[in-house]
């Protein structure tokens, strides 16, 4: 959480997409927070399921602003603007082979989600 000069409070959330989405209720257009539609929704989920589709490990961003005075941190967990997407390549370990091979050994079926 930041203080701006103003004396209104920031905080800026990161998670994954469809559980933040679930406490937006804006997305930021250029600058400008719009209403989240259900149109707009699909629109986010769409790009997010497209990232994953492409390997990316994929976070949503979003923020709310607050005026004072200081608001505890669970006040801020609703009614929050979505900034975006963030998709990360994040490749499983070099140790991750030898431990899928042993589960199979072990006959454990593996199931990657």
């Amino acid at each position: 959480m930041h203080r701006d000069a103003d004396g209104t409070y920031r905080a800026c959330v990161k998670g994954a997409p469809l559980e933040l989405l679930a406490r937006c209720d804006a997305i930021d257009r250029e600058g400008t927070g719009t209403p989240l539609t259900e149109a707009s929704r699909a629109e986010v989920v769409a790009a997010a399921d497209d990232m994953a589709g492409q390997g990316l490990r994929v976070l949503a961003v979003a923020r709310r602003r607050v005026p004072g005075p200081r608001p505890a941190l669970g006040d801020l967990e609703s009614e929050l603007t979505l900034l975006g997407l963030s998709g990360m390549y994040d490749p499983p370990r070099p140790e991750v082979r030898d431990a899928v091979d042993a589960c199979r050994r072990a006959g454990i079926r593996i199931v990657m989600v």
